[in-house]
């Protein structure tokens, strides 16, 4: 009905926000897509999830190169399997890496 409305060119009536009711989220910054290693893997895929695009991208520092990580999944959310951060296995299109606890797999990144 709403849209309907709006297509025929009526004006809805505007209503003052309510500032008792409101409440302010702090933005997003760059420093926060900073990926822990060290924490679980689940933690490290959430992480990365929530900094994808449209955002600006999770990313790990690695010998003064950024690595920007756009997608990934996990299959191994518990059980060690190497150290943190560590390069468990590798193939054309995908990397999975050592997390505190599991592994993230990473399937689009870009490195700068």
């Amino acid at each position: 009905i709403w849209v309907q409305t709006l297509l025929s060119g009526v004006v809805p009536n505007a209503v003052p926000q309510n500032e008792e009711q409101t409440f302010y989220v702090q933005r997003r910054r760059q420093k926060q897509g900073l990926i822990d290693w060290n924490a679980g893997a689940l933690y490290v895929y959430n992480t990365i999830r929530a900094y994808s695009a449209p955002y600006f991208g999770s990313f790990y520092l690695n010998e003064g190169r950024k690595t920007t990580i756009w997608h990934a999944g996990c299959e191994k959310w518990a059980g060690i399997y190497g150290k943190p951060g560590e390069i468990i296995a590798q193939s054309a299109d995908e990397i999975e890496i050592a997390c505190g606890e599991g592994t993230v797999i990473l399937r689009d990144f870009s490195t700068e």
